[in-house]
C-alpha cells in the first residue's frame, strides 16, 4: 500500500541518502506523496505524539477527504485529537464515531478502527465484497462479558517498557492478549498465563495511546486504553 510505503520511508529517512540510483525514485515518491492525504495524516501523527494539538487539528483542517473511506478518516482523527487532548468525549462525540464504527472496514477504511477503539468496541465484521449490501453492519460487543475488575489487571499506566497482566482469582479460561496503535493497526498478540504474570515488552514501541483487548474463547472480556510513554 502507498501509506504503508510512505511511513515506512519516512521512518527510514535516510532511504533517499544511499548514493545509489534509488535515491531519487525515492525523493520523488516523498515529494509526491508529502502534500497528499496520506503525508498530512503523517504530519498529524508526528505532531500528537509530541502533544501539539494545535497543530495537529490545523494539520488536519487541510485534509481533504475524496471518498468514504477519507471522510471516515477525517471524521474519525478529528474525535482522536480531542480524546487524546481531553481524554473525554461527548455523547454526541460517541454517536458520531458510532456511525463509523459500525461499518466495515473493508468499504470504509482506516477511521472505521480509530471509532472502534475510541468506543471501546469488538465488532465481528462479516466476510463480504465491497458491493454488498452488509458492507456497514458488524457484530457489537462491547467490553462488559464480564466483571473485568474482578480478573484483570493490566499495569503500570503510563509505562516504559513494559506492561504486567494479571489474571486474579480463580478466574480459569484461556485467554489472548492483542495490543493496537490508536489508529488500529495490530502491534503485538500472544498468549496469557492465567496463573502467574504475564511480562509485555513495549521498550521498542513509539510513545503513544494504544489500546490492550484480552479474548477468552473469541469473545472478548477485557478493553482498556494504554499509554507509552
Amino acid at each position: 500500500m502507498v501509506k504503508d510505503a510512505y511511513y515506512r520511508l519516512m521512518n527510514n529517512s535516510n532511504l533517499v541518502n544511499l548514493g545509489i540510483a534509488s535515491d531519487l525514485l525515492y525523493y520523488d515518491f516523498k515529494q509526491c506523496i508529502d502534500g497528499s492525504n496520506i503525508g498530512i495524516l503523517y504530519s498529524v501523527d508526528g505532531a500528537l505524539k509530541q502533544k501539539k494539538f494545535a497543530l495537529a487539528q490545523q494539520l488536519l483542517n487541510s485534509y481533504s477527504p475524496q471518498n468514504l473511506t477519507e471522510i471516515n478518516t477525517y471524521g474519525a482523527y478529528g474525535k482522536l485529537i480531542q480524546y487524546i487532548e481531553t481524554d473525554s468525549l461527548s455523547s454526541s462525540d460517541s454517536t458520531f464515531l458510532n456511525s463509523i464504527a459500525q461499518q466495515n472496514p473493508a468499504v470504509g477504511g482506516q477511521g472505521i478502527y480509530i471509532a472502534r477503539n475510541l468506543l471501546h468496541l469488538y465488532i465481528v465484521d462479516p466476510v463480504i465484497s465491497t458491493s454488498s449490501s452488509l458492507a456497514r453492519i458488524g457484530t457489537t460487543m462491547e467490553d462488559e462479558t464480564i466483571n473485568t475488575s474482578d480478573y484483570i489487571n493490566v499495569y503500570p499506566n503510563p509505562a516504559n517498557n513494559y506492561y504486567m497482566i494479571d489474571i486474579a482469582g480463580d478466574y480459569f479460561a484461556i485467554l489472548a492478549y492483542e495490543l493496537f496503535s490508536i489508529d488500529g493497526r495490530l502491534i503485538l498478540r500472544g498468549i496469557i498465563n492465567n496463573k502467574s504474570q504475564n511480562r509485555i515488552d513495549i521498550s521498542k514501541l513509539e510513545s503513544g495511546v494504544y489500546f490492550i483487548k484480552v479474548f477468552n474463547d473469541f469473545e472478548l472480556v477485557y478493553n482498556s486504553k494504554l499509554i507509552k510513554n
